[in-house]
């Protein structure tokens, strides 16, 4: 099993990573606040990045995620133990909200805000709920959580960082940023912006 990577940021697209580690490069898929954290603080820059990782492997693949804190990666796999909640749906859930507020819906059994998540209707919702509540703080505790929302003032902010390092101009995503609806979460924000900026 591989559980961490240390390597450079050589890309960085709408839901991956990729980790040049030593003569290797990896394809790290990661939720839409890590992938703007690293935008945010790394960038393409020549300078090393931890990604703690849970590798997937199927018979048709092996793949990896990719998370900035072990408090991420331990909701990610609380997540996946869910019926019907595999990795690609629990890291795009994680894209939703910060880890606090994900895990303090569950422990209030807040099944309305949770549904409101990517990937999560009510019923699915109701079945996290029932899985995982109480079971948490256990395996992550509150006071150690890191909200990776606070490293931004905005969604706007989050938005903007990870389409300049995806190549656009200033310009144009100032532009197309002035016109973002309101209550998207950072992934459909990324995904609005691009399909945008693909007519600008």
């Amino acid at each position: 099993m591989i559980v961490a990577l240390r390597g450079q940021v050589w890309r960085l697209t709408t839901d991956a990573i990729w980790l040049h580690v030593r003569d290797v490069y990896y394809e790290i898929f990661c939720s839409a606040s890590t992938i703007a954290e690293v935008s945010h603080k790394y960038g393409l820059q020549q300078k090393d990045v931890l990604l703690y990782t849970y590798l997937q492997v199927r018979e048709d693949a092996q793949v990896l995620f990719g998370f900035l804190t072990l408090e991420e990666r331990e909701l990610f796999l609380n997540l996946i133990k869910a019926n019907g909640i595999g990795p690609k749906s629990a890291i795009q859930i994680l894209s939703g909200a910060t880890v606090t507020q994900i895990m303090n819906w569950i422990e209030a059994g807040d099944v309305s805000a949770l549904a409101r998540l990517p990937k999560l209707g009510k019923k699915s919702a109701e079945q996290l709920v029932l899985s995982l509540k109480g079971k948490l703080t256990k395996s992550v505790p509150l006071g150690e959580m890191v909200n990776v929302g606070n490293a931004y003032s905005s969604l706007n902010g989050q938005v903007r960082s990870a389409l300049l390092n995806l190549g656009f101009k200033d310009e144009a995503v100032d532009h197309i940023l002035q016109k973002m609806p309101e209550g998207l979460d950072i992934q459909e924000g990324i995904r609005w912006a691009l399909r945008e900026l693909s007519t600008w």
